[in-house]
C-alpha cells in the first residue's frame, strides 16, 4: 500500500509553513515544499504566495552535481574507483598526507600551538563524494576558522579555493564522521588529474555538448550576457569566534536576454561567476 499522509499531518504542515514564511519578521523569506513517496508520487505540494515565477532562488553548490557526475562517468569508463584508495594517494598526494587536527594548546610565550596525530584509515574516492573523507569547511567549523587564522581572509572557499584546499587539515580521521566539507572540491581535482584536462573541458565534453548546451557563464563563452549588477550580488560574512565579522566576496550576477528564453522571450536567467564549491 503506498504510503500516504493524514489530513491532520497535512493541515499541520501547511500553518508550520505558513507561519514560517509570513509576520513582520518570517522565520523564512518563502517556502516551496515538495513531499514524494518512494515511487515518485507527490503526497504533499506547498507553495508561499510571496513567489512568483519571477522569482530569484539563490541555488548553491550546484557544481558538486556535475562533478559527482563528472568522477562516476569516468567510473563507467574504467578509469577510477570509489575503493581504491591508492586512487587517492597517487592523484591528490596533498590531500593523501594530511593529518588529524586533534586541539591546539598554548605555549610558554602564549602563542598558540595546533597539535595534529598521523590519519588513522585510507581516504577514498566514496569518501569524498560522501562527506567523510574528514575534512571540513571554514563556512561552518571554527576549529578550521581557527586554524587558518589571519590567512583566512585571502584563503577561503570564496577567495582562493585551492589554497585553502591544501592548507586545510583534516578535523577528522576518514570514515569515522560526516561533515559537510571538500570532499566535492578535491573529487573535481581529482576528475582533472585523471583526463589531464581542465574541469570545464570535462563537463563541456561530457555535458553540454552532447545536450547541445552552447549559452553559459564559463571561460570563453560571451553570449548576450549584459552584467546587472554593481558588484557582488551575494557579499557576505563569517562570524568569528570573538563575535567580530570577516567580509567574503560575493559572486557578481550577470543576466542574459535571449529571445528564445522562456517564456515567451523574456529575459529569465540569471547567473553567478563562482568557484567549484
Amino acid at each position: 500500500m503506498s504510503p500516504t499522509l493524514s489530513p491532520s499531518t497535512i493541515a499541520s504542515l501547511h500553518t508550520l509553513i505558513t507561519t514560517s514564511t509570513s509576520g513582520a519578521t518570517p522565520l523564512l523569506p518563502g517556502a516551496i515544499v515538495l513531499i514524494l513517496d518512494s515511487s515518485g508520487s507527490p503526497l504533499f505540494t506547498h507553495t508561499t504566495p510571496n513567489l512568483t515565477p519571477q522569482t530569484l532562488f539563490p541555488i548553491h553548490s550546484c557544481s558538486k552535481l556535475i562533478g559527482a557526475l563528472s568522477f562516476l562517468q569516468l567510473l563507467d569508463r574504467g578509469l577510477a574507483s570509489l575503493d581504491d584508495p591508492s586512487l587517492i594517494s597517487h592523484h591528490l598526494p596533498e590531500l593523501w598526507g594530511k593529518k588529524v587536527l586533534v586541539g591546539v594548546k598554548e605555549t610558554e610565550a602564549g602563542q598558540k600551538e595546533y597539535v595534529f596525530e598521523d590519519r588513522r584509515g585510507d581516504i577514498t574516492a566514496r569518501m569524498l563524494l560522501n562527506h567523510t573523507n574528514g575534512t571540513g569547511m571554514s563556512f561552518f567549523n571554527e576549529e578550521l576558522r581557527s586554524y587558518l587564522g589571519a590567512d583566512l581572509a585571502s584563503i577561503n572557499e570564496g577567495t582562493s579555493y585551492f589554497e585553502n584546499l591544501v592548507r586545510s587539515p583534516l578535523l577528522w580521521h576518514p570514515g569515522t564522521r560526516t561533515n559537510y566539507g571538500q570532499g566535492l572540491d578535491w573529487v573535481s581535482v581529482l576528475v582533472e588529474r585523471i583526463t589531464g584536462e581542465s574541469m570545464e573541458d570535462v563537463i563541456r565534453g561530457g555535458f553540454f555538448t552532447p545536450w547541445v548546451y552552447a549559452r553559459g557563464d564559463e571561460r570563453g563563452v560571451g553570449g548576450n550576457g549584459v552584467s546587472t549588477s554593481d558588484g557582488d550580488f551575494w557579499a557576505h560574512s563569517l562570524k568569528l569566534g570573538d563575535g567580530s565579522f570577516m567580509q567574503l566576496p560575493g559572486w557578481g550576477e550577470s543576466r542574459v536576454d535571449s529571445a528564445d528564453a522562456w517564456p515567451g522571450g523574456k529575459p529569465t536567467c540569471r547567473a553567478w561567476q563562482m568557484d567549484w564549491c
